[in-house]
C-alpha cells in the first residue's frame, strides 16, 4: 500500500488532502466560522511578543516569507467566537502565491521548500494566543528539537510547526469583542502584537522541560485567577534521531 501510494504525484495527494479539510470544516460548520479580512476597529489594548530571526542560509527569503505572511494576518479581524486559521489566512506555501524556498523541517530532516521560516510566524502567533487566552483548537509541535540552546528564538515546547493541507493552526476568540494581530517584520526581529477594542488578559506561560532517554517533553503551564493549569505536552525527539 505505501509503494501504490508513493505513485501518486505529491501534488495529487496534497491537493485530495485540502479537499478532505474543506469537506470536514463544511460537515462541522467551521467554513462559516472563520475570521476574514475586515476593516479594523480601535483596538488599543494590546499583547506583546518579540523574537530574533536568526542567521540561516535562506535569510533573505525567510524575511520575505514572514513579511509576506504577516501581511496578510495584519488584514484579518477576528469577531467574538470566529475560528483563526491560519492555512486559510495564508494560502498555499507556494512560487505562484509569492512565496520563496526556506529551510523547512520536513519528516524530522531541514530541507528546502517554498515557505520556509513561516512556522517562525505561527509559533509567535501561538504564544500570543496562549498568554491571551484564546481557545486553541488545532496545533502541532515540530517532531525534532533541531536547536541548541544559544540558537534558539522561542522557548521549546512554544512552536506550531504548520504544513499546508495536513496541519494548521487554529483557535477562537473567546472575548466578546473584536481583536486582530499586527505582526511587523524589522531589524531581525519579529515584533508581534494581538490587540484589542478592551482588556486582554496577558497570562503567565512556563514550558516544563523533562529529560528522557530518547528525546525531551515539554509540559506547558500557565497561571490564571491564582491557579495553575496544564494546557499540553510537546515530545521532541533528538536531532541525531532524526
Amino acid at each position: 500500500m505505501r509503494w501504490l501510494k508513493d505513485q501518486i504525484p505529491r501534488s495529487w495527494r496534497l491537493a485530495a488532502q485540502v479537499q478532505r479539510r474543506r469537506w470536514k470544516d463544511q460537515q462541522e460548520g467551521l467554513d462559516q466560522q472563520f475570521a476574514s479580512v475586515g476593516e479594523l476597529p480601535p483596538l488599543p489594548h494590546s499583547v506583546q511578543e518579540n523574537q530574533p530571526i536568526r542567521p540561516s542560509s535562506y535569510f533573505d527569503n525567510k524575511v520575505h516569507n514572514l513579511k509576506l505572511g504577516a501581511g496578510r494576518i495584519n488584514k484579518i479581524v477576528i469577531l467574538p467566537n470566529q475560528v483563526f486559521s491560519y492555512w486559510e489566512i495564508i494560502g498555499a506555501p507556494t512560487a505562484k502565491n509569492g512565496f520563496r524556498e526556506g529551510r523547512n523541517l520536513i519528516n524530522g530532516v531541514l530541507q528546502a521548500d517554498f515557505g520556509g521560516g513561516l512556522c517562525q510566524l505561527s509559533g509567535i502567533i501561538y504564544m500570543l494566543a496562549l498568554r491571551s487566552g484564546l481557545k486553541i483548537m488545532e496545533r502541532h509541535h515540530h517532531s525534532v528539537d533541531i536547536y541548541k540552546e544559544e540558537e534558539r528564538f522561542c522557548p521549546l515546547g512554544s512552536d506550531a510547526t504548520v504544513v499546508y493541507g495536513y496541519k494548521d493552526l487554529r483557535f477562537r476568540n473567546p472575548y466578546p469583542f473584536a481583536i486582530a494581530f499586527d505582526i511587523q517584520i524589522e531589524q531581525q526581529q519579529v515584533q508581534a502584537q494581538i490587540k484589542g477594542a478592551k482588556s486582554i488578559t496577558d497570562l503567565p506561560l512556563e514550558f516544563r522541560r523533562e529529560a528522557h532517554t530518547n528525546g525531551t517533553l515539554v509540559r506547558t503551564f500557565r497561571q490564571e485567577d491564582g491557579t495553575e493549569s496544564e494546557l499540553v505536552q510537546s515530545f521532541y525527539q533528538r536531532k541525531s534521531e532524526a
